[in-house]
């Protein structure tokens, strides 16, 4: 993300823009999300779950 240009830059928050967009999937209760890559379609996105990602090094 360092390597994309930012749209708006302080202190606090780094906003950069996508191309096409991404796929977030936030679980407020557990303090747990799901970023997926750009571009990555999710089939059946209403009934996936955080716990149904497949989580890779991070949780």
């Amino acid at each position: 993300m360092n390597e994309i240009d930012a749209v708006f830059e302080n202190e606090f928050i780094r906003h950069v823009r996508f191309e096409k967009p991404l796929t977030i999937i936030i679980e407020g209760k557990s303090s747990r999300a799901v970023i997926y890559k750009e571009g990555y379609v999710l089939p059946n996105l209403e009934e996936i779950t955080v716990d149904d990602s497949p989580l890779s090094g991070f949780e």
